[in-house]
């Protein structure tokens, strides 16, 4: 726990990045998380190492195509707001 604590950088400024309830970056967040906790079991039970990466990569081009790069950029933004106001 020590050697994890010495290497470890706090960043508490990312538990602010919460989109608001009713902005379009919530609805991705939400699109995107049902379907990691779909699609993740496709991971985890493939027959091989092959399917699996093959799995993961559809996985992350599903999400890319739900939004992913916008709810980034999104909170991306957001975090360089709030190292700002420290």
């Amino acid at each position: 726990m020590k050697e994890l604590k010495a290497i470890t950088t706090y960043k508490p400024q990312l538990g602010l990045i919460q989109a608001q309830p009713d902005s379009t970056e919530k609805t991705i967040k939400t699109k995107i998380d049902e379907m990691i906790k779909n699609e993740k079991v496709k991971i985890y039970l493939a027959e091989s190492e092959e399917e699996a990466v093959a799995n993961y990569e559809n996985m992350v081009k599903t999400a890319e195509s739900l939004g992913l790069q916008r709810l980034v950029d999104w909170a991306n933004d957001t975090y360089q707001k709030k190292v700002l106001f420290e």
